[in-house]
């Protein structure tokens, strides 16, 4: 649903401060879901490094069967690929720049809640500094998909 246009310039900055505290929101759940992705793709590589790895030593210490050596071989396979595909989607930076988002979009929100309760008319320039902040900060980092964005409240349970 389309928002309305402003009518007047309050209107417009408590539609910007409305539009920054959502993308701050969804930015800090953007940063938990790739912490959360970093971390489903690390345990289990992790763990099948070391069965491989300890299997390889028992299996060397003595005589194995085939069998063995199959799942040992589909064991490092899943390890190199789980490890390849943590690297290749780079979860945890990209939760480092949905956090530092989130934090710039805070910044930009508390920028706005202060221009609202001062009660005075912002100047234009006032008003040009705060567009081309909202204008900026989607370029700083990695975008949120439109799910993501549409299952995020835009009020938190709880502010982070």
């Amino acid at each position: 649903m389309a928002m309305p246009v402003p009518q007047t310039r309050k209107d417009l900055f408590l539609s910007w401060r409305e539009r920054a505290r959502h993308n701050q929101i969804v930015h800090y759940a953007g940063a938990r879901q790739m912490e959360m992705a970093h971390t489903w793709l690390g345990v289990p590589a992790v763990i099948l490094s070391v069965v491989v790895g300890s299997s390889l030593f028992a299996s060397l210490a003595k005589e194995s069967n085939d069998t063995l050596k199959v799942l040992l071989g589909v064991a490092s396979l899943a390890a190199a690929a789980l490890a390849g595909l943590q690297s290749f989607l780079g979860c945890s930076e990209k939760a480092a720049q949905h956090q530092a988002l989130g934090v710039a979009y805070g910044r930009l929100n508390r920028r706005l809640e202060s221009i609202i309760a001062s009660g005075t008319e912002p100047t234009a320039d006032v008003e040009d500094e705060i567009r081309k902040a909202l204008d900026e900060l989607p370029s700083k980092g990695p975008g949120i998909s439109q799910k993501l964005w549409d299952d995020t409240p835009k009020q938190p349970k709880e502010v982070p």
